[in-house]
């Protein structure tokens, strides 16, 4: 296995936002009573605004009062950041740091969210790192599980599928990955894997350091 790509999912993955996200759903599902569970947060966690929109079809009593979720999303997050510094998921500034001085694989974003979201959370890092590629959700037609976003990365990168390894911590991600003819490394969010997902998995890291050691072993066999 080549490994010439790595395409970085955002939400989770790079950042802590599905925490805080999560925290944002259920303070105003408590507010209105509205019952929200696991099942729930896992459909639609990376998912793209079709798919999303089915699962709020099915819940019209959430379906009510999404514009206040999505009005308080972003600012929850930017208390988060104010805070803290950062909400870097552990591992994130010493893989990158890594990638730029390996200088062997090109990198990129791959999101659901839109790209003014993706920069923004990008400018937060606190470590100045010059991805190849930065796409976000409004700049596909197809959002996950379509294959789509991960095939335009590699596309704009020049490199073949089968030679992409992407970094993902949802389900969504992984079906649109697999589908991609690309390799997968799940890193865990707050999504437990349920039977389904397990099969989808490829490769699994407890945290984006660990994924340092895996590339250099890939690159001596």
């Amino acid at each position: 296995m080549k490994l010439k790509c790595l395409i970085f999912d955002c939400d989770g993955l790079m950042f802590n936002t599905e925490y805080y996200s999560r925290q944002n759903w259920l303070r105003i599902g408590q507010k209105y009573n509205l019952f929200m569970d696991e099942p729930l947060f896992e459909q639609i966690t990376g998912a793209g605004p079709t798919h999303f929109q089915k699962v709020m079809d099915a819940r019209p009593d959430i379906k009510e009062h999404l514009s206040e979720i999505r009005a308080n999303r972003n600012p929850t997050i930017a208390r988060a950041i104010e805070e803290l510094g950062n909400v870097n998921k552990p591992g994130l500034v010493e893989l990158l740091k890594f990638l730029k001085q390996s200088g062997k694989y090109k990198v990129c974003i791959a999101s659901s969210s839109p790209c003014e979201y993706v920069n923004w959370l990008v400018g937060t890092i606190g470590y100045d790192y010059p991805f190849d590629v930065i796409l976000g959700g409004d700049l596909v037609k197809n959002a996950k599980p379509d294959p789509e976003i991960f095939l335009k990365a590699a596309e704009m990168t020049g490199t073949d599928p089968e030679h992409c390894l992407v970094l993902e911590d949802s389900k969504l991600g992984h079906v649109a990955a697999k589908n991609a003819g690309m390799h997968r490394m799940f890193i865990k969010d707050l999504v437990e894997p349920d039977e389904e997902f397990q099969s989808l998995i490829e490769f699994e890291r407890k945290s984006l350091d660990e994924v340092i050691d895996f590339l250099i072993k890939m690159d001596l066999n």
